[in-house]
């Protein structure tokens, strides 16, 4: 049965005629994970996303791609026991996570994984500076501007991705 470990021990039954006869065995549930894999900025989930898993002894499983949403389901796959998942092909557009992780699978246990990924993005710097002589403060035109806050939104969703301020010399840097 999917889920379970095959029983492969051979069972003697002892049938009488005009007898019923009883054997219960018992199945062992097979371990499992669940991993979810999303955007660390938005938290949307990341479809697409290669991983590989490798036994207690290093060797290799199988290799794992994320769903529509971002998900892999290894229950049912794979027995109790300690194995490493790797990431080892992000989407387009994120870097690659290659910090191995060791998870322990228990019977009919299934352990939860969220693994954020960091979107590829550019970065901003912009100098703030006056734009005319200021009489009330006594600024000339072109000084820079310290204590400027600006906001950096995703365009698709609108969600804030970074905020930064200027520093003495006017400038900011997003991350």
């Amino acid at each position: 049965m999917q889920g379970y470990k095959l029983d492969n021990t051979p069972y003697k039954v002892l049938v009488k005629d005009g007898e019923q006869t009883r054997l219960n065995i018992t199945n062992e549930p097979l371990g499992g994970l669940r991993l979810k894999k999303i955007n660390s900025v938005s938290k949307e989930p990341i479809y697409g996303v290669e991983f590989m898993l490798f036994d207690k002894n290093g060797r290799t499983i199988g290799n794992f791609y994320t769903d529509n949403q971002g998900l892999i389901d290894f229950s049912g796959i794979i027995e109790p026991g300690r194995y490493t998942i790797r990431e080892t092909r992000p989407a387009k557009g994120y870097y690659c996570d290659e910090t191995p992780r060791t998870i322990e699978f228990v019977s009919g246990k299934t352990t939860e994984i969220i693994w954020e990924n960091t979107p590829e993005s550019g970065q901003i710097q912009i100098t703030k500076v006056s734009a005319d002589d200021n009489e009330q403060n006594g600024l000339s035109a072109n000084t820079p501007l310290a204590g400027a806050i600006f906001e950096v939104y995703e365009y698709k969703t609108g969600n804030i991705v970074d905020r930064f301020i200027t520093d003495s010399n006017g400038k900011g840097v997003s991350i």
